[in-house]
């Protein structure tokens, strides 16, 4: 999925962009919520095939919104009014791809986390979210094992949820799925 997503993934690390100062990391805080929570909520919808019992993604939504009260204070349920449209999971072939991509996404969060302890957020305050993939390594090789074991894994399809999901998180970073509620 590495080579077929390669485009996609640039696009978003282009949309990401860096930030450097507060209300530069509140945006990413937001754009990173806006893409994670639905894309979360819909894979607990749905199901991974059988190899991967007993096996979980990383859930950042939950921190992520923390680490925006830290910033903001009381934040409304799901940014604030905001929504975005979120790929479901067709298959569970489907939903392997976009697991791809939010279990991929925890290996740079250390460069995040420095950028973020710069600013003065650490996983105790504002950046939580970043202290929380500690395991993230660890979970990504767990997750390749199981993605190799799959027999009958329709690549087409995961290579589609990897996709959308890019799709989404670029979409999420450059505000054009956003709709007011």
């Amino acid at each position: 999925m590495r080579s077929s997503t390669a485009t996609a993934h640039a696009r978003l690390d282009a949309a990401v962009g860096d930030f450097d100062d507060r209300n530069s990391y509140l945006t990413y805080l937001r754009c990173l919520q806006a893409f994670r929570e639905p894309l979360e909520m819909a894979l607990d919808r749905s199901a991974l095939p059988a190899e991967f019992a007993g096996w979980l993604p990383i859930r950042l939504a939950p921190a992520i919104a923390s680490d925006r009260e830290d910033l903001e204070g009381t934040v409304s349920p799901f940014l604030a009014g905001r929504a975005l449209a979120a790929p479901e999971p067709r298959s569970p072939s489907h939903a392997v791809g976009m697991v791809y991509v939010l279990e991929g996404a925890s290996l740079g969060a250390q460069v995040l986390a420095r950028r973020a302890r710069d600013l003065g957020f650490d996983e105790t305050h504002g950046a939580s979210h970043l202290g929380g993939r500690k395991d993230s390594l660890t979970n990504w090789r767990e997750f390749l094992v199981r993605l190799e074991a799959v027999e009958g894994l329709d690549m087409e399809a995961a290579e589609a949820g990897a996709q959308e999901t890019f799709l989404t998180a670029t979409e999420a970073f450059t505000g054009s799925t956003y709709v007011e509620a």
